[in-house]
């Protein structure tokens, strides 16, 4: 039977960010320090690895990068439960960025400070995002200024502002920018 209404998904990825998701791996029982007990979204056309942040007090959700250079187009991934490590495999099966045609990836913690986002909060006043590790404040302040519009992606695909559509500010796109700013 065919139900009545769809429930909207809590997040829309543009394909811009990833054009072709492959898969999820929840970190149960791992050793990937702060994406322990998260979420994980597997990208096949410009392999990589997101984590999944679900504001369920809103329903909505975000994905951030995990910014690795990989070169295998992901389709599948898994915690190994003897070391705890992300392993993630793929091959060329259509379209795709990636340079190798097949592999096997392990992703761990490089034993660098934390610079993903603890928490990511969709509120009325915008985004807002908590870190484990304090900022650097100089690189803080050369991000004042810029702001991220709140655009919601809707099932037809068209962008459109979700709170006010006269409010200045940049794309989507800059989000990311302003992540990898602060993680330099």
């Amino acid at each position: 039977p065919t139900p009545e209404t769809v429930d909207e998904p809590w997040i829309w990825i543009p394909h811009a960010v990833n054009q072709s998701a492959a898969s999820h791996v929840w970190c149960v029982n791992s050793k990937m320090s702060s994406l322990e007990g998260q979420l994980l979204h597997l990208s096949y056309f410009r392999p990589g690895v997101f984590r999944v942040y679900l504001d369920e007090l809103q329903q909505q959700g975000a994905v951030v990068p995990l910014g690795l250079p990989l070169s295998v187009p992901l389709l599948k991934g898994a915690i190994n439960p003897k070391d705890g490590f992300l392993y993630a495999c793929g091959f060329q099966i259509w379209g795709t960025e990636a340079k190798d045609l097949s592999g096997l990836v392990r992703v761990r913690p490089a034993g660098k400070p934390d610079t993903l986002p603890a928490q990511v909060q969709i509120t009325r006043d915008g985004l807002h995002l908590r870190f484990h590790t304090p900022l650097d404040p100089a690189k803080v302040m050369k991000l004042v200024g810029r702001r991220a519009s709140p655009w919601k992606l809707t099932p037809d695909m068209k962008l459109s502002r979700r709170f006010d559509a006269d409010e200045p500010g940049d794309s989507l796109e800059h989000v990311d920018e302003m992540l990898a700013d602060l993680r330099e």
